[in-house]
């Protein structure tokens, strides 16, 4: 497969996992640097959303404690 085109399908892959909520997935950044720029925005992103999760849960959870 041609760089380009592995490096397109790897982040569609990683970003269809991710809006499936599997928020654990990460993108190899390898290929192109304008693409290895986007898997690292991907990830970021998926860490982001791991993290805010993350605190929604622990926030949720003390207020139950809490009431």
């Amino acid at each position: 497969m041609r760089p380009l085109k592995a490096s397109v399908k790897r982040i569609g892959e990683g970003s269809s996992r991710i809006a499936k909520g599997e928020l654990e997935t990460r993108v190899v950044d390898m290929g192109l640097k304008k693409f290895r720029e986007l898997a690292r925005q991907f990830n970021m992103m998926g860490e982001n959303l791991e993290q805010s999760f993350r605190q929604v849960a622990e926030k949720a959870k003390w207020e139950l404690v809490v009431s």
